[in-house]
């Protein structure tokens, strides 16, 4: 059947040998993929606390470096008192400030440095970087969530109500927390 019609000719095999390091051995490409999943698993796991650890540095930065201005030192001068009687004459004077000076009389009646009376926007700052984590977390994923953070903590509108006293940081916080909050009862069926 050598000569039959649509038969390949025989084809003679020649032995292959496989050389190759011993199995312990990484090749640098291992070695370079190996660091790349440590780098890659280091990144997962602080992408969570970069927005708020550059809001709170931006924040701190020369936060006791300037003098209260003038709105500042209005707040200031509406919190001092008991605070029954600061809550009281807010709701009086300013319902829409009552609960901002509910926060500040404490703080206030602690101290009244520019450090110390601009600590609580600072801390304001740092929980609306996390709510945005969380909540960009949610809509978008880590990397999603890990950028609205660090836009929104090194944003300057951001950096200069958080090192300021008043309570523009605290609703932008407040929002997003609820925000926040809001997306994670819908992602569980229990928004309403």
């Amino acid at each position: 059947s050598a000569g039959a019609v649509g038969c390949d000719p025989p084809i003679a095999t020649v032995p292959s040998v496989r050389v190759s390091a011993p199995a312990h051995t990484r090749t640098p490409s291992d070695e370079s993929d190996a660091m790349a999943g440590r780098l890659l698993a280091a990144l997962d796991r602080v992408l969570p606390y970069l927005g708020p650890a550059l809001a709170a540095v931006l924040g701190l930065v020369a936060l006791g470096r300037r003098a209260l201005v003038v709105d500042e030192t209005s707040l200031l001068a509406a919190a001092q008192g008991s605070f029954s009687d600061v809550v009281e004459r807010a709701l009086s004077d300013d319902p829409a400030r009552a609960g901002y000076l509910a926060l500040l009389q404490p703080v206030a009646a602690a101290g009244d440095s520019e450090v110390w009376l601009r600590l609580p926007s600072v801390i304001a700052g740092v929980i609306a970087a996390i709510a945005a984590y969380r909540l960009g977390r949610r809509l978008g994923g880590r990397y999603a969530g890990a950028t609205a953070s660090l836009v929104l903590a090194s944003s300057v509108g951001v950096v200069s109500l958080s090192r300021t006293v008043g309570p523009l940081v605290f609703a932008l916080a407040a929002m997003l927390v609820s925000s926040a909050l809001f997306a994670r009862a819908v992602e569980r069926g229990n928004a309403f």
